[in-house]
């Protein structure tokens, strides 16, 4: 029991030692940020990460009396416990306002322009800074308990409109990325990626931050997936990209529509907020443009992708809040212009969120729900397969049988859609 409670101990952030503000700053600065961390530092080793003998003693003994409040001492064994921070590559904070003020977005479409001029103006006087951090591809569990009680989830028809779930909530919002985070934000391209950046502006300015500091922003780097998570980042206008004849746009906006509307359509059809919401991204890339059969190979990558950045903001969200649940946006991720299956690519994320213990997956079904309600059939017949269970009192499937199963029933790859 007394291990147990160890455990959900060693996750919490610094701040609940309730160090002084000085002692707090010190650990902070040397990278540590959970207590999990630290107390695998015996006296010697934390001494010398801390600095000079004289203000690191003083603050190690600071940090030995708060531990002890615990029933905790440095040098600990933490066996059985992960830190939530285990794979990711880099993370970094920036303050907004240096964003918006040094690193103006650059705009080569004149639409594109116009929504960027209607919403710039909107930012709310918000203090909390943007975070971004970089994760490493993580291996996917062996086995797994139903996949059944995901099915909770909502779906809903058209596109993220960027609902907060509730107070006790935290909602993630999936970036249907290219392996250059927001290569194409500025140009003529309105697919999710392009309309989310125009719809929350500081990406623009922090792509352009990103590059001046020569920091990574690859979601994939040399077929790895390494997936981006961006938090605290406000929406500052709505675009409806529906079709309206009334308004100028009777083929509507996404895509290869955006840039043939006349300016008058793309400025009716741009709302700037008046009350700033703040979300949260996944930045993910799926594979582009197979052909014929989907190999095992293909199908294990997507999972693995989709795991690790699902499994990426369960960790960034239970470390910050402990009892808050955790609901992720996504929809048809790499169906448009990479030409991915939607019930492919419903059934792998679905399955992604379970493995990855997401509370709810919100799936975003635009004007299709057909495909996502297929994959949650076929979910059903996997979870009956009686080759998938095991031998416990709750039944548990084995990862590699489910991918190979999924692998047999031939998934195609449809054609990219040129959006």
């Amino acid at each position: 029991m007394e291990h147990d409670r160890n455990i959900d101990v060693y996750s919490l952030p610094i701040k609940e030692l309730e160090l002084r503000v000085r002692e707090y700053y010190k650990v902070k600065n040397t990278g540590i940020k959970c207590i999990g961390e630290l107390v695998k530092y015996d006296e010697s080793r934390l001494l010398k990460l801390l600095g000079t003998v004289y203000a690191g003693r003083k603050t190690l003994n600071d940090i030995k009396e708060a531990l002890a409040k615990k029933d905790l001492s440095l040098g600990m064994e933490t066996q059985g416990w992960e830190s939530p921070f285990k794979g990711r590559l880099s993370s970094f904070e920036f303050n907004k306002w240096m964003l918006i003020k040094d690193y103006p977005p650059i705009i080569s479409n004149s639409n594109k322009q116009i929504v960027f001029d209607l919403g710039k103006k909107c930012h709310s006087d918000d203090l909390f800074p943007i975070h971004f951090s970089r994760w490493q591809m993580q291996a996917l569990p062996t086995t797994f308990e139903s996949i059944c009680d995901i099915y909770k989830s909502t779906n809903l028809e058209g596109v993220f409109k960027y609902e907060i779930s509730d107070t006790d909530w935290k909602d993630w919002h999936m970036n249907f990325a290219h392996e250059e985070l927001f290569a194409c934000y500025g140009s003529s391209l309105f697919a999710q990626d392009e309309m989310q950046v125009a719809e929350h502006q500081i990406l623009a300015s922090l792509r352009e931050c990103l590059i001046d500091k020569n920091i990574i922003r690859l979601t994939e780097d040399s077929g790895v997936a390494t997936p981006i998570l961006i938090q605290n980042v406000e929406r500052c206008c709505s675009i409806d990209i529906a079709p309206n004849n009334s308004e100028g746009r009777p083929n509507g906006l996404y895509g290869n529509n955006f840039a043939a509307a006349p300016p008058e359509a793309v400025i009716k059809a741009t709302r700037r907020l008046n009350l700033t919401t703040t979300s949260n991204i996944i930045a993910m890339e799926s594979p582009p443009l197979g052909k014929g059969k989907y190999t095992r190979d293909q199908i294990e990558f997507i999972l693995q992708t989709a795991y690790t950045g699902f499994r990426a903001a369960v960790n960034e969200t239970k470390w910050a809040h402990k009892e808050y649940k955790i609901a992720i946006h996504t929809g048809y991720w790499g169906c448009g212009a990479y030409g991915g299956n939607r019930e492919l690519m419903s059934l792998l994320q679905i399955i992604a969120a379970r493995l990855a213990k997401v509370d709810n997956l919100v799936f975003h079904t635009g004007n299709d729900s057909t495909s996502y309600k297929n994959a949650l059939k076929i979910i059903d017949k996997l979870m009956l397969d009686e080759s998938l269970q095991g031998d416990s009192k709750v039944p548990q499937y084995c990862t590699n049988q489910l991918i190979d199963d999924i692998t047999a029933m031939g998934f195609q790859w449809g054609v990219g859609n040129g959006t």
